[in-house]
């Protein structure tokens, strides 16, 4: 799996016969379309799934993830002990120092506020969920979008060509 789209190019191929999937930042049909023209096979959607309504998720996180945006978005291993994307306001609500996240060493979080029970992770595409439907609505959201950026490259491109 790829989450730089700058690595995706004619040299991969050279290389590398198998399927390539592109992460990181994807939340849109467009954002679907952007990667196959990059050159993906498929793309993956990860955060934007969480704000579903079958999600089993809590309802306060989906909220979060309505509300918030790249912004919000806190890169630290401080969390859990692992890297990852956190939600700034989750870490608030859960009591830590914000300021401690760029540290090494671990936050001390209580039994009742833990990593990923209540400190919650999400991708940098968060900026681009502004609803929380159910995942048929999205799905048909997800591929309509898609058709759509497709077919205006194409025309793009046949406009381009009859110039």
């Amino acid at each position: 799996m790829i989450n730089q789209p700058r690595e995706i190019s004619p040299e991969i191929r050279q290389f590398f016969g198998k399927t390539i999937l592109l992460s990181g930042v994807i939340s849109t049909g467009r954002h679907i379309a952007a990667a196959r023209m990059l050159g993906a096979d498929l793309a993956y959607l990860g955060t934007r799934f969480i704000a579903t309504r079958e999600s089993m998720a809590p309802a306060a996180f989906k909220d979060m993830l309505v509300a918030t945006d790249a912004a919000d978005i806190v890169y630290t291993a401080a969390i859990s002990g692992v890297h990852g994307n956190f939600l700034k306001p989750s870490i608030e609500a859960a009591g830590a120092n914000i300021d401690l996240t760029a540290s090494t060493k671990q936050l001390e979080l209580s039994h009742e506020k833990r990593a990923w029970k209540n400190v919650w992770s999400a991708g940098q595409g968060v900026g681009s969920i502004e609803d929380c439907p159910t995942t048929a609505e999205l799905c048909a959201r997800l591929i309509r979008e898609y058709r759509e950026a497709m077919d205006e490259a194409a025309a793009e491109m046949a406009e381009a060509a009859a110039a």
